[in-house]
């Protein structure tokens, strides 16, 4: 911990001169229990249930005997032969037309023994039939269901640091169900192959509780475990706590003094500011009233201080504008030593400093009569021989002057800015978070061919977009008109891909597809970086664009979910949304 943090952490801690402090050798004897490695909290089992395996295990079904209808004239030769399974069985063998038995290979099958065996074999038999069928489905897939989440819980906890279940004895209860299991699964196929027998199925359900209990006593022992924790953190808080008592106990002298002493260098400071902020505040006065009476004296001093307070704004400070001595109402360029600038200021300079000027005249007038009179600004290419810093002073200040005749303030009713500089453009036309929508600002582009010139207007959309904006409206625009083709798609969405993920965010093509959790998702994700890749090096052929719809849009969906999985759906929405 570094001084001035421990001398603020000791300030915060109250003064318990009443309090028993705790000795130093108790404290450290406590802090090697406490502060060693933490004991870490436990994850509870999942407890499985049995309850549909003994619901089959307990129907009635297994002991009922399953033969034919008593009423049909062949059930007492049958239920005498006790064949009843055997003849269900060979009913499968008759061949439809065919009067050969299947038994004894004799034409004795007549059109009056088929109907005999239907009438034996009616519908209540084969709706036993199909349940013994459905329950051993049932029985087998819970079975597997069952045997699936014990060998889980097993693996997972044999692989953990810190366990409290009995591994040992889970297996061998485990061990004892699977033997239920197939003995009961050997009794079900008997069944459904001699339905006619009775049968008994052996219950799981005394293993099954055994297991269940041992996995219950393991989670309530977790339970008790992770309290433990709780409160280990909780007398790792006492501790600190009392340590900090002690600390500030056995120094409380020391801190008094410190305290006091403080107090006294705060207040003094604190007088030292407020009579600094009466003088300051007295030379603003006195500034204003200088300012006051110039105006009276001649009408170009109010141009002059206030260009002067841009150029030092701005850290313009190797020259100022100064009254000129020689004429009245006019100005003269200086150096700090006295000596003229005006011919030696740079054409950057020149510019700059007429471009202020211009604004003051644009704020004020030449005369009293003018001074509040409506008037329309046209600037045209104030940016010219300005190096790039003076760029960006220059764009503040006209949106700072556009801005003031959209909210109507002030004696400028319209501004007409003219410009070749595609960078100054894109910086000026950008006010209040948006370059478009704007229904004050409207824009147009003037042309000249053969020495013509022509003019298109763009109402409030910016015809100026960057490069990556031109990406974003090709992937919009396929979005909006599935219908649309072009061979460009491919191209865009890796470039957009690589621009913002790999040389902004770092990201490679391992991280894209590392950021979906499906496997399925991560071979599509992979599936559209070739597709894109392979799209934007090559000419599709003719077969490819035709065919290639569905495809543009399934690889627009995954291009939106690699935004979606990598925490960047705010970036998508933004560059999705119309600003036309």
């Amino acid at each position: 911990m570094k001084k001035d943090t421990f001398l603020e952490r000791a300030l915060e801690e109250p003064d318990c001169a009443d309090v028993e402090l705790e000795a130093v050798g108790t404290l450290r004897e406590r802090a090697k229990r406490i502060f060693g490695e933490a004991p870490q909290p436990l994850e509870a089992v999942f407890v499985p249930s049995a309850s549909n395996l003994t619901a089959i295990e307990e129907d009635l079904i297994w002991e009922k005997k399953i033969i034919g209808k008593q009423d049909v004239p062949i059930a007492s030769l049958i239920q005498h032969l006790g064949s009843n399974d055997w003849v269900n069985e060979g009913r499968s063998f008759l061949e439809e037309g065919k009067n050969t038995c299947p038994f004894c290979q004799k034409n004795t099958i007549n059109e009056e023994l088929r109907k005999n065996l239907s009438a034996f074999f009616d519908e209540a038999f084969v709706e036993d039939i199909q349940s013994l069928k459905t329950f051993q489905a049932s029985y087998e897939q819970e079975s597997q269901n069952l045997a699936n989440l014990l060998e889980g819980i097993i693996a997972s906890e044999k692989a953990k640091k810190e366990g409290k279940l009995d591994i040992e004895k889970l297996e061998a209860f485990v061990k004892t169900l699977d033997s239920q299991l197939s003995t009961n699964f050997l009794t079900i196929k008997a069944k459904v192959k001699e339905p006619s027998r009775e049968f008994k199925l052996q219950s799981i359900a005394d293993q099954a509780e055994q297991i269940i209990g041992l996995i219950e006593a393991h989670n309530q022992d977790v339970l008790h475990h992770n309290k433990i924790v709780e409160n280990f953190s909780e007398e790792k808080k006492k501790l600190v706590s009392a340590i900090w008592k002690t600390v500030v106990g056995l120094e409380r002298e020391m801190i008094s003094s410190f305290q006091k002493k403080r107090a006294n260098f705060e207040k003094a400071i604190k007088g030292i500011e407020n009579k600094k902020k009466d003088l300051d505040s007295k030379l603003l006065k006195i500034n204003e009233q200088i300012r006051e009476a110039n105006k009276s004296v001649t009408s170009v001093q109010p141009a002059v201080d206030e260009i002067n307070k841009l150029l030092k704004a701005y850290c313009f400070d190797s020259f100022e504008i100064v009254p000129s001595e020689r004429l009245k109402n006019s100005y003269c360029i200086q150096r700090p030593n006295g000596e003229l600038a005006t011919d030696t200021l740079s054409e950057g300079e020149v510019t700059f400093i007429t471009f202020l000027y211009y604004l003051q005249r644009a704020n004020g007038g030449s005369s009293e009569a003018n001074v509040k009179t409506p008037r329309v600004l046209v600037i045209d290419d104030p940016i010219s021989s300005l190096d790039s810093n003076i760029l960006y002073v220059v764009s503040s200040l006209i949106k700072g002057l556009l801005k003031k005749v959209r909210e109507k303030k002030g004696d400028i009713k319209q501004v007409i800015l003219l410009t070749h500089n595609v960078f100054f453009h894109k910086e000026v036309s950008f006010v209040d978070g948006r370059s478009n929508g704007c229904n004050k600002t409207h824009f147009w582009i003037l042309r000249k061919i053969s020495n013509v010139t022509s003019i298109t207007a763009h109402k409030i959309r910016n015809p100026i977009e960057t490069s990556y904006e031109l990406l974003w409206r090709e992937v919009k625009e396929h979005v909006n008109d599935p219908s649309r083709v072009s061979l460009s798609l491919q191209n865009s969405l890796r470039r957009i891909l690589e621009n913002y993920f790999k040389i902004l965010g770092k990201m490679g093509d391992d991280k894209l597809v590392a950021a979906f959790k499906e496997p399925e998702e991560k071979e599509i994700c992979r599936s559209l970086l070739c597709w894109v890749n392979d799209g934007s090096h090559t000419i599709p052929d003719d077969l490819h664009v035709q065919h290639g719809d569905d495809a543009s849009q399934r690889y627009l969906n995954v291009f939106r979910k690699i935004f979606e999985h990598t925490k960047n759906q705010g970036h998508y929405d933004m560059m999705m949304v119309s600003r036309d």
